[in-house]
């Protein structure tokens, strides 16, 4: 599939370097899964390539105003009465106005010359199905001569033919569907980029890598078959070797994550499916960057750990991985961690300590002060029906302990056991009271 249906890559074919851009009626049908975050994926994306205008089309589809129903779509490119999209035009809105998504950072220009432009290879859209969605994508058309003169960060040439001159761009991509300078066929480029390709020092699949130039020998079959796979895996390598893009995205996007929620700009339940996805592919990036890299969590950051998310993020991780993770960061970290993991389980209707707890109470040079971490335990802050039958059930968890093999953890059980079965029955003592009190209103 050489022109890939979906509106971002068939849009940034026609965006001119140097001319305004607004594109006029998109849409995205109503017979597909993402139908309704296709949108605000589209004002995103746009944002990103710095487009100044999207028009969706369309509204109303008829041209009389009362002769379609309100409660039915019988046109798959009404907006009136679709609730997956009307409803999201504020936000889309707001989104594409402010500054939610910012400008790509960096610029990539697509050059073409005049004899790329007399022929057209069925994979011409190849850099369209890639560059616009990392950074912001140009075309431009040479007029005069084929020599490049822009200033993006990164030229690409179109490679319809083997013509075109980026000496003097910050950096070029190079490669060719033809192997001759000019459409016609008359001029042979047998050599061109094979003369390029020594100025390289990096060998990349199919292609060679230098400090300011990435050559495709023989792009064909890398790509000819419409899968671009590993084109896009040179250019993600180049990019990143040329500091245009950074070396690890899990932990950028983490670090932006983080420093808006830390920031305040967004609220931390926004964002469960993320950091489930995060921790699942890039556990150590997740730990890393919200509790490793610091000595104390910032007040918001903490929220995601205090049980106000449907999930902690953090039982997605499996024991062995947090072990490890824990030995790589060192005892220094090991109240924080503590601070911030539900330290219990449940085994066949019992309560015990996870993995994750045990290790840290067994390793830590004061386990009381692991152990003081985990108090909230017996004093959960949600709860359905009795709290003191809940505390109740946590009991085993503390009765466990009072017979560690470390005098300092069982001494500590011993101390606590009292102090918290007294609480218990102050609970429910109050909770008795209450009752009673509530019994006497209704009587």
């Amino acid at each position: 599939m050489f022109l890939r249906t979906n509106m971002l890559p068939m849009a940034s074919t026609a965006v001119v370097a140097g001319n305004p851009f607004i594109l006029s009626e998109w849409n995205e049908y109503g017979v597909n899964p993402f139908h309704s975050t296709a949108f605000i994926s589209m004002a995103a994306y746009a944002c990103l390539n710095d487009w100044d205008g999207l028009i969706v089309y369309c509204y109303h589809t008829s041209e009389s105003w009362n002769d379609q129903p309100a409660d039915e779509i019988t046109n798959i490119f009404d907006a009136y009465n679709d609730p997956s999209l009307i409803c999201q035009f504020g936000f889309m809105a707001a989104l594409f106005l402010g500054d939610l998504v910012r400008p790509a950072e960096h610029r990539v220009d697509l050059v073409f010359t005049q004899n790329d432009l007399k022929t057209l290879p069925p994979a011409f859209s190849m850099p369209n199905a890639y560059l616009p969605y990392i950074t912001s994508l140009r075309n431009v058309f040479l007029d005069q001569g084929d020599a490049y003169t822009g200033d993006a960060d990164v030229a690409v040439t179109a490679g319809f033919v083997k013509n075109g001159d980026l000496s003097q761009a910050k950096r070029a991509v190079y490669y060719a569907w033809s192997p001759y300078r000019d459409a016609l066929r008359h001029a042979n480029g047998e050599g061109r980029l094979e003369r390029l390709a020594a100025k390289a020092d990096e060998e990349l699949p199919g292609a060679k890598l230098g400090d300011r130039i990435l050559v495709f020998n023989e792009i064909a079959p890398l790509a000819g078959e419409g899968d671009y796979t590993t084109f896009a895996a040179n250019l993600d390598v180049a990019l990143k070797r040329w500091g245009l893009l950074p070396a690890d995205k899990a932990k950028h996007l983490a670090v932006k994550l983080y420093t808006a929620i830390a920031d305040n700009r967004v609220f931390h339940t926004n964002f469960d499916y993320i950091y489930k996805s995060l921790v699942e592919a890039h556990p150590f990036v997740f730990l890393d960057v919200f509790i490793g890299d610091h000595n104390e969590l910032d007040y918001y950051i903490e929220q995601i750990f205090s049980g106000q998310l449907m999930v902690s993020p953090l039982r997605s991780i499996p024991n062995e991985t947090f072990i490890e993770w824990c030995n790589i960061k060192g005892k220094a970290h090991y109240p924080l961690i503590a601070s911030v993991i539900e330290p219990y389980m449940h085994v066949a209707d019992q309560l015990q300590w996870t993995p994750v707890a045990i290790f840290l109470i067994n390793h830590y040079s004061d386990p009381s002060v692991i152990l003081e971490e985990f108090m909230h335990v017996f004093h959960p802050n949600q709860w359905e029906g009795s709290l003191a039958d809940k505390m109740v059930k946590r009991l085993p968890l503390l009765e466990s302990l009072m017979i560690h093999e470390n005098p300092v953890v069982s001494q500590w059980a011993k101390n606590k056991e009292p102090i918290l079965k007294k609480e218990i029955i102050r609970v429910r003592e109050w909770e008795q009271s209450r009752e009673q009190n509530q019994n006497e209103r209704f009587e």
